[in-house]
């Protein structure tokens, strides 16, 4: 997969298939939609492909997990119309300004780094949910 933030409301992210490049359409292509400010940054999990994290300025991040049937185009490359994604995996809440930055660790699997407008640095156990440290 590989993805595109977008501007709008709820911080849309567009999502497409590797192996099935296409064209976006708007109001048409299924959307990844769940924040409620602006997208700023995304990272996709190395040992997971259909699992990516994103970063907003609504002070979260949100771990989404891309279904199996995620179609966002047809065989002919043209936009399909399908449900937009809105429920996520995980939300991860600590940051008291927006999060600029959200990067998987390479070789650790479920640890997730992420920094903040409010000068903070997080680094996050993923299946807890929950911060392992913060570094100010």
């Amino acid at each position: 997969y590989f993805g595109v933030a977008l501007a709008g409301g709820g911080g849309p992210l567009m999502v497409g298939r590797l192996d099935r490049p296409g064209r976006f359409e708007s109001g048409t292509s299924q959307l990844i939609v769940g924040h409620t400010g602006a997208v700023l940054d995304f990272d996709w999990n190395p040992f997971d492909d259909t699992m990516l994290a994103t970063a907003s300025e609504d002070c979260t991040m949100k771990l989404w997990g891309i279904p199996e049937e995620w179609e966002p185009t047809d065989e002919n490359g043209k936009a399909r119309k399908g449900e937009n994604l809105t429920e996520s995996l995980v939300d991860l809440h600590g940051h008291a300004k927006k999060v600029t930055l959200v990067r998987y660790h390479p070789s650790a699997s479920n640890v997730l780094l992420s920094s903040s407008a409010d000068c903070t640095v997080k680094v996050w156990d993923v299946e807890k949910g929950e911060a392992i440290t913060t570094a100010e």
